[in-house]
């Protein structure tokens, strides 16, 4: 009677099961940004000079859960005898779509991938109540309409905000990292 029980729920939940996750695909789109947001700090650092700023792109491994372990990239900036690295922190973030931090002795800056007109971090919570495979209760979250990801700086103080990427803020993150602000 159990083992019929058993067999039973787990053929209906056989018929129900979703669409499965494309964890390639994720990861590659993951790649894909991780490019980008490098390209786009290389555009920022040419117009300086490379007799001025020294840069260096290398593979780097990480592993998060649902990709296991991967190669990506890192960066290394180096000036005023200094060193700046960029490094991935992962895909899978809470409030963004990922994360890159630019570390260096004098302390760290996180860049997350978030909503093009995102201000601040927002987090959205879906709760879904299921008895036997059908659906009796969801309570969601109003989810904003899709937008353009795009890399911002995240400032804290005096309070958790986006800050956008261009010459001039990354300039000023440089200064701080490397203690000439």
């Amino acid at each position: 009677m159990g083992k019929e029980r058993l067999m039973a729920l787990l053929n209906e939940n056989k018929e129900n099961t979703s669409e499965k996750i494309d964890w390639e695909k994720i990861k590659l789109e993951w790649l894909n940004e991780v490019e980008s947001f490098f390209k786009i700090i290389t555009g920022f650092l040419d117009q300086f000079g490379e007799d001025k700023i020294q840069y260096e792109i290398s593979p780097y491994q990480m592993t998060e859960e649902q990709f296991h372990t991967y190669t990506t990239k890192k960066m290394k900036i180096t000036l005023f005898n200094e060193q700046i690295d960029l490094v991935p922190k992962g895909k899978f973030i809470i409030a963004a779509n990922g994360r890159i931090d630019l570390e260096s002795s004098m302390g760290n800056v996180r860049c997350v991938l978030v909503p093009e007109n995102a201000k601040k971090p927002h987090v959205s919570i879906s709760i879904c109540t299921t008895v036997n495979g059908e659906v009796l209760e969801e309570t969601r979250n109003e989810i904003e309409e899709e937008q353009s990801l795009v890399w911002k700086f995240v400032v804290e103080r005096p309070e958790i905000r986006y800050e956008e990427i261009n010459i001039d803020s990354f300039s000023e993150v440089i200064l701080e990292l490397v203690g000439k602000k």
